[in-house]
């Protein structure tokens, strides 16, 4: 099973950049398991440059999160990556991760995403916890948007800059029978944000337009994950939370 770990980036500083290498290099000392590196990153003056990682110059205009992450996957599958992972460089990843991620895969024929606990760095948002604050022996239904393990022939849909991708994509991964599961066997830690380059009204007006969009292209899905999606069972895994 050959996988690659995509990061779509943008820096915009010095401090950016270091933190991208910073996990991507801890993602590495927590696994051992081996898996490409990608960095789709838009043109800025604090490029990339580390002799471990593949790195993807992308245009500096024209350009969104989405179409970032669906060039690196790109890439990634020109190397021979048959699984890619969504991750980004303000989500780090502990021991045994990797291995968490792959194993729905392994247990279940259905498996089209995996993923695994978060803890949100914005204590007040579903608790500060996505999926459970302890590592269990539990594989439920479930994803996480910044932390999702899939097929290379996926991709994300580019009407789609960057909020609502996600939820899209389970959605048609639900439609073709297979399913999105969260292995609790892992934990990763979200510092929610540090490193966006879009202003809070800007980014808010980018994520109501994708969750328009989400809603209005889903809405009439006779599938039981859209409701599930409309009142976050499916993301947060509400029922292993205390």
């Amino acid at each position: 099973m050959k996988i690659a770990l995509i990061l779509p980036v943008y820096h915009l500083a010095p401090w950016h950049r270091e933190m991208t290498i910073f996990t991507a290099k801890m993602c590495r000392s927590t696994t051992n398991l081996p898996f490409d590196v990608v960095i789709a990153e838009r043109s800025s003056d604090y490029m990339v440059k580390d002799q471990f990682i593949n790195h993807l110059e992308r245009p500096a205009t024209g350009s969104s999160y989405v179409k970032d992450f669906n060039a690196g996957i790109e890439y990634a599958k020109d190397m021979g990556a048959e699984f890619v992972i969504h991750s980004g460089n303000d989500l780090f990843l502990t021991e045994g991760w990797l291995e968490a991620l792959i194993e729905p895969f392994n247990m279940y024929e259905d498996c089209g995403i995996s993923t695994i606990s978060v803890i949100e760095s914005h204590s007040g948002m579903h608790n500060g916890v996505i999926g459970h604050d302890k590592r269990l022996n539990i594989v439920t239904e479930g994803y996480y948007g910044p932390l999702m393990m899939f097929r290379s022939s996926d991709r994300l849909d580019e009407v789609y800059e960057g909020k609502g991708s996600d939820d899209d994509l389970v959605m048609r991964v639900y439609t073709r029978g297979q399913r999105a599961y969260r292995n609790l066997a892992a934990i990763a830690y979200h510092l929610n944000g540090v490193t966006q380059d879009a202003k809070p009204d800007e980014e808010k007006t980018v994520n109501d337009a994708g969750g328009e969009t989400f809603h209005r292209r889903w809405s009439a899905s006779p599938l039981d994950i859209y409701q599930k999606i409309r009142r976050g069972a499916a993301i947060w895994g509400k029922e292993h939370e205390r």
